[in-house]
């Protein structure tokens, strides 16, 4: 009962920070687009739908996150968020041939920082993965 309180609560808190990084995303006569405000929502909508065990939700929040950090030119960062939403898809979601995606899609993104090392980790990653499956 309680467990299930919180995950709601959790659940709402989510959707309330989807919410702030859509306001973030938009752009007017006045305003520019606020894309590390979006980065940071999009994260804590994800960690919050992880919590809630809203794994789906918390997938497409971290790929978003990833996407706007990659917009920011911060590909580091958009590979940690894709290689979150990798583990979330494997573990729990046993969507091994999704993992494996989000694992090579942050593979490259760590090439393109020359970050060779941990292009190859993610590379091994999805190959355990799909080994695994």
């Amino acid at each position: 009962f309680f467990s299930n309180r919180m995950e709601k609560r959790k659940l709402a808190e989510a959707e309330a920070a989807l919410s702030d990084a859509a306001k973030c995303e938009r752009s007017g006569w006045l305003k520019s687009r606020d894309l590390d405000g979006a980065a940071s929502a999009y994260e804590r909508a994800a960690t919050l739908f992880r919590v809630a065990r809203a794994y789906p939700q918390a997938i497409e929040a971290y790929m978003k996150a990833a996407d706007a950090q990659q917009a920011l030119e911060s590909a580091a960062a958009a590979a940690r968020l894709l290689e979150s939403a990798a583990v979330l898809a494997k573990d729990n979601l046993k969507a091994e041939a999704n993992a494996a995606a989000l694992y090579e899609r942050a593979s490259e993104l760590h090439l393109g920082v020359l970050s060779l090392d941990r292009a190859a980790a993610a590379l091994c990653k999805a190959a355990r993965t799909i080994e695994g499956s």
